[in-house]
């Protein structure tokens, strides 16, 4: 038997009540990472999940109240990351690349947050979870416990009806979580697409007679610079630090009476995942997810590093930011490979960053690239401009005073950790900046110290830092800097309009990254 009015209008508040619960969950999230109030609407799930629960007959209501708690906890949580995804990744969640990623956030908030302060945020992750599914119970029982078939049934018409009109009720869940499994579906075949593109690459059969042979003598540096995007130039906010960074390494670079031109690239990722970056420019090949990354590390492919083995360079490896066992080394076609514990740093990390990249460019300078070295083929990871972009040191104008790197100590505790700094975007975004003009201004110190060998440098960003700094629809767009001991070397690159100095055309061409290593080869053979 329905409630009388009466009984049902004294339920009206608890039933309100009971609404906000997954009203929050499912319409907070893209409010929070938006900015924009106006997606606080009427989700039309909730309101079907209440009209439905209100008309069923009673005896089918009772065991529902679990599962469908669960199923909505589910949903919300894929909606909350899918949109944490694209706000600080720019990129929506693909539930079969990213479980991967676990262990590697919990690596980097170790780094950056400490142990304790990592498990307490985990820990309170697992108690608001815990703490949602219960407040989810709750309003799914309220609603299930309320006995009123008509008012159920009107609300779920109204609600489809306001839905279809386009009025203030909306759909954001469940076409998120469709697009979740379809991204994920997707997935599925990516490792069996890319065996066959993999397999009719046809690179080595494709090899001039005498590779890089334009090239002999000189040693050839891939420089990555982390998290540096095409905003960092493009944006006024950006630019107005970096501008004269970028002056003084043309300076640095005209002093000692080098070339240099610059230009864009496109990445294949954007806001994370630089190891995607670094393959993509060996292998030739586009490398935009952890699948691909898999099966071109057991695949043997023809690396870049390989070429320049054969044709007589030294290749060496320099990752200041690895600091445990890492197998995928071995495909990659290095022979040297310098990680965080083979550097010789003993000064204090900076948090995530294991050193500063004025440390690593001097150890490598100081123990690989030395004046009794074979002509090397090297690639370097400078990290000091990774996340979370504090603290940031000066650049030490006298490298001979850096020595095992000690030095740096004095600065690693400065300025606010990251669990103060990250409760501000604005300062987060001070912060990158910062953190860039640090990376071009110890760049160009570096170009300054180093030796006189025949070199061509290639210095490139590995990916855009993420929408908290980019902005939710930037592109992967990421400077290329080129610098060379002789101005002849830097003249293919016009096809690419690469121009003179070190600010690129902002509307030049943007090659794909994968095309480096194919070009270097034509380029540069005989």
């Amino acid at each position: 038997m329905n409630p009388s009015p009466y009984v049902l209008h004294r339920r009206l508040p608890k039933l309100l009540a009971a609404f906000c619960v997954p009203w929050l969950l499912l319409s907070l999230p893209g409010t929070l990472t938006s900015g924009d109030w106006r997606l606080m609407t009427l989700p039309v799930e909730a309101l079907l999940l209440a009209g439905v629960l209100m008309a069923l007959p009673l005896a089918a209501r009772g065991w529902l109240v679990w599962p469908v708690a669960l199923v909505a906890v589910v949903a919300g949580g894929l909606q909350i990351l899918d949109q944490g995804f694209i706000y600080f990744l720019g990129r929506p969640l693909n539930p079969v690349l990213d479980a991967g990623l676990v262990p590697r956030l919990w690596e980097l908030m170790q780094g950056a947050l400490g142990l304790a302060i990592t498990a307490l945020v985990a820990a309170l992750l697992v108690a608001g979870l815990a703490a949602l599914l219960l407040a989810l119970h709750w309003s799914v029982a309220v609603f299930a416990n309320t006995r009123a078939p008509l008012a159920g049934m009107v609300v779920a018409v109204l609600a489809a009806v306001a839905w279809q009109a386009g009025g203030p009720v909306t759909a954001h869940t469940s076409p998120t979580v469709r697009a979740i499994a379809e991204r994920g579906v997707e997935m599925i075949g990516e490792r069996r697409a890319f065996e066959a593109e993999l397999a009719q690459d046809g690179f080595v059969a494709r090899l001039p007679e005498q590779p890089l042979a334009r090239l002999e003598g000189h040693d050839v540096l891939v420089v990555f610079i982390e998290s540096y995007g095409r905003q960092a130039i493009d944006q006024a906010r950006y630019f107005d630090t970096v501008e004269p960074a970028l002056e003084q390494l043309q300076d640095s670079v005209e002093s000692r009476g080098f070339a240099m031109k610059s230009g864009w690239s496109e990445a294949p990722i954007i806001g994370g995942q630089s190891w995607l970056a670094h393959a993509t420019l060996l292998s030739g090949l586009w490398i935009d997810n952890q699948i691909r990354y898999q099966v071109l590390a057991q695949a043997e492919p023809a690396m870049l590093s390989h070429v320049f083995a054969e044709a007589g360079w030294h290749n060496a490896l320099v990752m200041p930011a690895i600091t445990r066992a890492w197998p995928e080394k071995t495909f990659m076609g290095f022979e040297e490979h310098l990680f965080a514990d083979d550097l010789g740093y003993t000064g204090k990390p900076y948090n995530w960053v294991t050193m500063p990249d004025q440390y690593t460019l001097y150890a490598f300078e100081e123990r690989t690239r030395t004046p009794e070295a074979p002509p090397l083929f090297a690639t370097l990871a400078l990290i000091s401009s990774h996340a979370p972009w504090t603290p940031i040191p000066p650049v030490i104008e006298d490298w001979s005073e850096i020595g095992d790197g000690a030095i740096f100590s004095q600065w690693a505790d400065d300025g606010d950790p990251p669990e103060v700094l990250w409760l501000d975007p604005e300062r987060v975004r001070q912060q990158y900046t910062l953190s860039i003009d640090y990376v071009l201004r110890t760049l160009a110190g570096y170009v300054e110290e180093m030796r006189e060998r025949p070199f061509l440098m290639i210095a490139l960003g590995d990916h855009e830092a993420g929408a908290i700094v980019a902005g939710a629809d930037a592109p992967r767009d990421v400077p290329v800097h080129l610098i060379a001991s002789e101005r002849e070397l830097l003249e293919p690159f016009a096809d690419w309009e690469y121009r003179q100095g070190a600010f690129p055309d902002a509307e030049g061409r943007v090659p794909p990254m994968d095309r480096f290593r194919d070009f270097l080869v034509e380029q540069y053979s005989r």
